[in-house]
């Protein structure tokens, strides 16, 4: 059992949440005209930056008080920026 908005939480409900996330933001790519591999692109990187953000927030930031959650945030967002890069150069 996880507490809500505890560093590193992961739970059914979040991860859910994070796919619907990731989903409508490939629903928007779609409906700006982009082909649907890179709508894949983006559902995929999305929730693999959610996936990285709740790593992050378990290790670094919990053990590490000197990280906070701006840290987290801005390593996450990064990590899915260079996926998405790598993911669309392969299709």
């Amino acid at each position: 059992r996880v507490a809500m908005g505890a560093d590193g939480g992961v739970t059914w409900l979040g991860s859910a949440a994070a796919c619907a996330a990731s989903l409508l933001g490939a629903g928007l790519v779609m409906t700006a005209g982009y082909t649907i591999r890179m709508a894949l692109v983006v559902a995929i990187a999305g929730f693999a930056g959610n996936v990285v953000d709740s790593l992050l927030g378990a290790t670094i930031e919990r053990h590490f008080g000197r990280f906070g959650g701006s840290w987290v945030n801005a390593m996450a967002a990064t990590a899915a920026g260079i996926l998405s890069w790598r993911l669309g150069q392969m299709i």
